[in-house]
């Protein structure tokens, strides 16, 4: 093999590690640290400092990644039967499942360092969170309804953001239960689009589990959500600022409910890509609100 062979050839085992991490997808990271970030403002009224934010960004990109690869590890049966997912780097064979979990060690590495640059509460907290990076994997297999474990996982940023600032209050509850209700909301309308798939392969999904009422479940629970943040914001005698900034979330779940009413597989995958901006107008309104 010269030069130029292995070149390619390490190129492209690059860019099937990357696939296998998600790169390409960072909507899923942003899902998870919107929320977090938010905890560590309202944990610390807005005054976290730079380096905490900056391992709380880290933190969220390297937890998100191990997540896809141990994903895509055990689904790779399953990935391979169903067509948005047949060609997942481990399903179409393009990645060993040894090369998966060797890429998991790696970046376990600078997550367990991220973790240790945290305080002894935080650093409890963030080993249950690993554990239910490990577990949610295999809940589609006994649970109608994995995505509770998913909004434990993507929920447990929060008591970690208050932990390291030594703020653990009830506060922190509430907005971890927003949060859980948030990520049923949005991951159910993912689950739409594979709905048809996971019933023929009996795979739990709560797009499949809510049926004929999904659409009511996803306002329903994206409007808790909100409503609970508005009531966080009463208590904490936010600025107008910062309801300002929710009333444009709320505006977003309800044109979100007018597109999933629509019935059109093809946008729910857009519709899922917006929960986006409702992370950006709560961190944008938490800090202003303060």
């Amino acid at each position: 093999m010269d030069e130029q062979e292995l070149y390619n050839t390490t190129m492209e085992r690059v860019r099937n590690y990357a696939y296998l991490m998600r790169l390409d997808k960072p909507i899923g990271t942003l899902l998870l640290l919107w929320p977090t970030l938010c905890a560590l403002l309202l944990a610390s009224e807005a005054s976290v400092d730079m380096k905490t934010i900056w391992l709380f960004c880290l933190g969220a990109f390297f937890a998100r990644s191990m997540g896809c690869v141990i994903n895509d590890f055990f689904d790779k049966d399953i990935d391979s039967k169903v067509l948005r997912t047949s060609q997942r780097p481990i399903a179409s064979g393009k990645v060993t499942s040894i090369e998966a979990l060797i890429l998991f060690g790696f970046l376990s590495i600078p997550s367990v360092w991220i973790l240790f640059q945290l305080n002894e509460s935080s650093i409890y907290m963030g080993l249950g969170a690993a554990l239910l990076i490990l577990l949610y994997p295999l809940a589609k297999r006994f649970l109608a309804i994995p995505q509770t474990i998913l909004g434990l996982a993507f929920s447990f940023g929060i008591p970690i953001a208050f932990a390291s600032q030594d703020n653990l209050s009830l506060i922190t509850w509430v907005i971890f239960l927003a949060n859980f209700l948030w990520v049923i909301a949005y991951d159910t309308v993912y689950g739409m689009i594979d709905a048809a798939d996971d019933e023929k392969l009996n795979i739990g999904n709560s797009a499949r589990y809510f049926g004929r009422r999904k659409e009511k479940w996803v306002f329903l629970l994206g409007l808790a959500h909100l409503f609970i943040y508005f009531f966080v914001g009463l208590s904490l005698n936010l600025d107008l600022s910062f309801f300002f900034f929710l009333s444009l979330c709320f505006g977003i779940v309800f044109f979100q409910n007018f597109q999933i009413n629509l019935g059109l597989r093809q946008i729910y995958l857009s519709i899922f890509k917006g929960n986006n901006w409702i992370g950006v107008f709560l961190f944008f309104g938490i800090l202003f609100g303060f």
